[in-house]
């Protein structure tokens, strides 16, 4: 890499303009932009240090740049120690590249850096911004700069692959090393590096420039390169869909059923209260309990499979007040109708043979009065309100008895599979996902389309309606609510846009079908239902219920693939099986087996333990579960001690947590003593400071109680 100074800078800035010289400009379609054709990625390191005032504070101490495909003749790399020659370089580096921001005339260069949320921060008032979008406050997709640079977020556009796992696809030689550079070592600009850990700042922008290599290669061009995974899906999706070689009249009848499915603003806002993600839950009988012989299944690409099978909402839906439970039970047992609606129980008690619980107690999407709760999930209350489909109130209706029931707002669509296209699409990356499994050569590609297939569901529920968020002109993170006009013309231009292939029930009901399969396993297996998580369960291996049900569920499933071949002529059952690269037929949305644990235990919901012949693997969210294992191993005598360690109140110290707490900073101006006994002064306007922090697991006294209810120790 070549250290970039005031001295030098000009030589630098010419050699980096002659290497993206040899990359061309390209015209960004439908704008009047055009963008080097360039692979460039960009990344900081930093160091956090806490004050003796106790103030937590960080710093930049080297910014780089890879400016071109490192496997390529034509590259350079270059890096520098503080953000004045960062200022410095990029204002050279504009003029004499040309580079412009204006709308009018824009000539850009996309810089990628993984993780941009925390690199923006460390450079953000070496910017000023004319165009942005954020998912969220510090966590940037894009952001462009006046000079005519645009700062885009790899990590988002690579579905949350890190780089290391993008280096392992590639399989150039690329790698990201690990290890050489020590983070709890205080350095600043001031402080030497050594070769090593140069190398190691050089793997990381070399492994990113590559990937974004291989990305303008995939899209033919950087500008066709989308921002975010979910719109990679979106554009492969559209362009299969809306650009498809089919007949000029297939277009037109995606086109009439988009016209046709439309949502007026209230109706959004009602399927939006109406959307959950995966159930996840523990049954209540076996949490804190040490057990023995559990199996493990999965569903085959559950939101994929269901997007195959069953029938969704189409065009738009009828209203209807109030209905009476018979009224409600009409819709719900008719394959050709479904609805969304508000619903209010009364006295309401969790039935004695079911494994689990289903309704939620999140305040955000329930409205509950007196509920005993069972790790976030009602057992029993005296009143709740929430709003739900017709699959919802299936599960509802096995799960739970209550005294008093009204149903009203209710919104009612005639149903249909999804259009043929779609249906293609879904089976295409499917079969793509299983044939290059394992396929020497092939694995960037097959990350590629597994990650498309898993983003799909997502796509569908995208929210039409969402605030803006801004760094201001000071710098500030802000949020901009939408006031009611602004919602309502969001929502009419989302429903008149020629290029929408989607329809947000869609996505509701993905969801809500996936739960349905789900809880199938956990009414029928009862007591010896263990744990689920929104695709997978965990049972007793010996149970007798399980192998008849398997069977009963495969029968289903079997039924409503061919309802779905014989209504989509395009399709065969065989689409639905593809084989592996060894010949082994791979069916979706079958229960697959994925074998038994020696031992296992959970505490609720994303917190349980498993040992297997391969080792031991507790998984608690937020914390590594590599770090946590190694803990748990070393700290005790025997597998009986690290089950039993794994309880309420065990403590994890900072540094075995592999957990990091952020704490955004500003105004850093301070003289700093390195780890080799340099005195520095430092400054920076923003930045964020990473802490290890220890764990403490823990578990609501509620919750205990209610355990030792059903132990009848109560």
């Amino acid at each position: 890499m070549l250290l970039t100074t005031g001295s030098n800078l000009k030589p630098i800035v010419r050699q980096v303009a002659n290497v993206l010289s040899r990359y061309g400009v390209n015209k960004v379609q439908t704008t009047k932009s055009y963008v080097f054709n360039a692979p460039v990625s960009f990344d900081t390191e930093t160091t956090s240090y806490t004050t003796p005032n106790g103030d937590k504070v960080g710093w930049m101490y080297v910014w780089m740049f890879t400016f071109g495909d490192p496997l390529s003749k034509f590259h350079v790399q270059i890096y520098g120690r503080d953000g004045d020659t960062l200022s410095l370089f990029l204002d050279a580096l504009a003029v004499e590249l040309g580079l412009s921001s204006d709308p009018q005339n824009a000539k850009l260069l996309y810089v990628y850096a993984h993780n941009l949320g925390f690199d923006i921060e460390f450079i953000r008032d070496r910017l000023t911004i004319v165009a942005q979008l954020h998912a969220e406050p510090h966590a940037p997709i894009f952001v462009r700069d006046s000079r005519g640079f645009e700062f885009r977020d790899s990590l988002i556009l690579s579905g949350g692959l890190s780089l290391k796992k993008i280096g392992e696809s590639l399989n150039n030689g690329l790698v990201k090393r690990v290890g050489d550079l020590d983070y709890s070592k205080i350095r600043t600009p001031a402080t030497p590096l050594s070769d090593v850990e140069l190398g190691y700042c050089q793997g990381d922008i070399d492994v990113l420039a590559s990937y974004i290599a291989q990305q303008i290669e995939q899209y033919k061009g950087i500008q066709h390169v989308p921002l975010t995974n979910t719109g990679r899906v979106r554009k492969y999706a559209r362009d299969h869909i809306l650009k498809s070689k089919g007949s000029f009249g297939a277009f037109l009848r995606y086109r009439e059923l988009m016209d046709e499915c439309q949502l007026e603003y209230d109706e959004y806002i009602q399927c939006q209260r109406a959307f959950y993600g995966g159930f996840t839950h523990a049954n209540a009988k076996h949490v804190n309990k040490t057990l023995y012989n559990v199996a493990s299944y999965d569903f085959t690409s559950s939101y994929p499979a269901v997007m195959l099978t069953e029938r969704f909402p189409m065009g738009k839906p009828e209203h209807v007040e109030h209905m009476t439970l018979d009224e409600l039970r009409d819709v719900v047992n008719d394959p050709n109708r479904c609805c969304v609606f508000d619903l209010q129980l009364a006295d309401v008690y969790v039935k004695d043979d079911v494994g689990d619980c289903y309704l939620s107690n999140d305040a955000t999407k329930t409205h509950v009065l007196n509920p005993i709760v069972d790790n976030g999930r009602v057992r029993s209350c005296e009143k709740i309100a929430l709003t739900c489909t017709d699959v919802d109130f299936k599960i509802i209706n096995q799960c739970y008895d209550w005294s008093r029931i009204d149903v009203s707002n209710v919104l009612i669509w005639r149903t249909d599979w999804l259009p043929t296209p779609m249906i293609g699409v879904i089976l295409d990356l499917y079969r793509a996902k299983t044939t290059l499994k394992g396929v020497p050569d092939r694995q960037e590609e097959y990350q590629v389309k597994k990650g498309m297939l898993n983003s799909l569901y997502g796509m569908c529920v995208t929210r039409i309606l969402r605030d803006k968020v801004l760094i201001d002109d000071n710098g500030g993170w802000i949020e901009i609510e939408l006031d009611d006009e602004e919602r309502a013309k969001n929502i009419d231009k989302n429903n008149k846009s020629k290029l929408r292939f989607l329809y947000y029930p869609w996505g509701v009901f993905i969801t809500a079908y996936a739960r349905f399969n789900l809880w199938t396993a956990i009414k029928t297996l009862g007591d010896d239902y263990i744990y689920a998580d929104t695709d997978s369960i965990k049972v007793f291996a010996d149970s007798p219920k399980l192998a008849s049900y398997l069977d009963d569920y495969q029968h289903d499933l079997d039924l409503k693939m061919s309802w779905m071949v014989a209504k989509r002529r395009k399709f065969t059952l065989d689409d639905m099986t593809p084989c592996t690269k060894d010949g082994v037929p791979k069916p979706i949305g079958v229960w697959d087996f994925e074998g038994i644990y020696d031992m296992f235990k959970t505490l609720g919901a994303k917190r349980y333990i498993k040992q297997d012949e391969h080792g031991v693997f507790p998984t608690v969210a937020g914390v590594s579960p590599k770090k946590l294992a190694e803990y748990l191993v070393e700290s005790n005598d025997d597998l009986d001690g690290v089950f039993k360690a794994f309880d309420d109140g065990l403590h994890v110290p900072a540094d075995r947590t592999g957990k990091l707490a952020h704490s955004y900073c500003s105004g850093v101006d301070l003289d700093v003593t390195d780890y080799t006994g340099q005195t520095t002064h430092v400054q920076q306007t923003y930045a964020i400071h990473l802490c290890p922090v220890d764990f403490t697991l823990t578990m609501s006294g509620s919750f205990l109680d209610l355990i030792k209810m059903l132990k009848g120790e109560l």
